[in-house]
């Protein structure tokens, strides 16, 4: 039976450095890489979101072109798929709704 964390009374040994224990300068430090990293995190977000969707419609468009059109071969309907599968995977892994491939292995 797995014990049940939520009854322990000792604090967690894993506890973060008291803030009282660091100087200004290293906690400014601290504080500005943070903010530093949750912008570019933020940025790059937003990037790979507008990336996908650029995918997404590129393969949207041409499955649907493909899909009407009687003269355009295999490969084409074949692309469009591919395409509209990528881009949609990728706005859903950089939103944190599908697992991202790096954690596949």
């Amino acid at each position: 039976m797995p014990s049940d964390r939520s009854r322990d009374t000792e604090p967690d040994s894993r506890t973060a450095v008291d803030v009282s224990d660091l100087d200004q300068e290293a906690l400014y430090r601290t504080v500005r890489q943070a903010v530093q990293d949750a912008i570019l995190d933020a940025v790059g977000t937003i990037a790979l979101v507008a990336v996908g969707g650029a995918l997404a419609f590129a393969g949207a468009s041409l499955f649907v072109r493909t899909a009407t059109e009687s003269g355009l071969s295999i490969g084409f309907l074949t692309a469009g798929i591919w395409l509209l599968a990528i881009g949609l995977y990728v706005v859903g892994s950089s939103l944190g709704a599908v697992q991202p491939v790096r954690d596949w292995l």
